[in-house]
């Protein structure tokens, strides 16, 4: 999206491999299980990882623009633990991203924390999107690693 990584080079590895892959796509909570309201009156959306079987798809286009997954075999917790391969805006070498301020994955990192689910956080950005400090919040999910083209980053 935008500046962002592309990581279907990635994708089309890890199938290559035969890896189980789950890319995100965007839902309403409701029909992501969750409360379908942010309080605020604006329609609450949330991130849903699904399996994808093919490079080939089948994809829909969301509401970003974004190909994303048809959805037809959802994240469970059989599937971990996991890695979670994470985009963002820029990133810093604690651990800290900047993401683009929707809280997708936040919100998807305290769901899988309050399931006890097991999985690593890797950011994946372009060497320019590196900061010396990224400003972070208290819900904020510190990567475990991040990657660039030339550069692999594990925060002390």
């Amino acid at each position: 999206m935008g500046a962002e990584i592309d990581t279907f080079p990635l994708f089309r590895a890890a199938l290559a491999q035969e890896k189980a892959v789950f890319l995100p796509k965007v839902e309403d909570a409701a029909a992501a299980g969750g409360s379908g309201g942010s309080g605020s009156g604006a329609e609450f959306k949330t991130i849903r990882f699904y399996r994808a079987i093919s490079a080939d798809g089948p994809w829909q286009i969301g509401p970003f623009g974004i190909q994303e997954p048809a959805p037809l075999t959802p994240l469970a917790p059989r599937d971990f633990p996991a890695l979670v391969v994470t985009p963002g805006m820029a990133f810093d070498p604690q651990g800290g991203r900047l993401g683009r301020g929707g809280g997708f994955y936040d919100r998807f990192f305290a769901s899988l924390k309050a399931r006890g689910l097991e999985y690593a956080a890797l950011g994946m950005c372009m060497e320019c999107q590196l900061a010396d400090k990224v400003p972070v919040e208290a819900w904020d999910r510190q990567m475990d690693g991040m990657v660039t083209g030339e550069t692999i980053i594990l925060p002390k």
